[in-house]
């Protein structure tokens, strides 16, 4: 790993802690291409982020060749998801040979925050549906039934 390769990742740690995920993912990505395995599992974790799950899992195998810990252990994750357990195991065992704690940065631990934070932000988060809860659904229904039936009497017909 060169000096500008330790550079980037640094400068993608900042971009990513300022919530700047495109430029994060550029920098991590010019340092995966010169071969530095930690910032291919951190590529790896955005593409996660994003919903890119075949280039995440592409990443983390590419980090995880390299001899990555935390890539391998992302690596056994995602295959786990998709029920590779075999291939899941066998990654998660080279993760705990190498160590599995990320460099730098940990940033999963940071778009988690990111993503809690906005949640926090009043109006950012939505209030649940009335519809949700069980016994507000069954107290609306009693409440439509009885009006149904006032109104069917109040109009000299009796029920339906």
């Amino acid at each position: 790993m060169t000096a500008a390769d330790g550079e980037r990742i640094r400068f993608g740690d900042e971009a990513a802690e300022a919530g700047q995920l495109k430029r994060a993912e550029e920098l991590y990505a010019r340092a995966a291409d010169a071969g530095n395995p930690a910032a291919e599992a951190k590529l790896g974790v955005l593409r996660e982020h994003r919903g890119d799950v075949e280039g995440a899992l592409e990443a983390y195998r590419r980090s995880d060749d390299a001899g990555d810990g935390f890539g391998a252990m992302r690596h056994g994750l995602l295959l786990a998801g998709q029920n590779r357990w075999e291939e899941a195991e066998a990654a998660w065992g080279r993760a705990e040979e190498r160590g599995s704690e990320p460099a730098g940065l940990d940033l999963v631990e940071a778009l988690r925050k990111q993503a809690h934070s906005a949640a926090e932000v009043p109006g950012a988060a939505s209030a649940p549906s009335a519809l949700a809860n069980p016994v507000l659904v069954g107290a609306m229904t009693v409440l439509v039934a009885l009006v149904a039936v006032f109104l069917a009497y109040s109009a000299n017909q009796g029920l339906p």
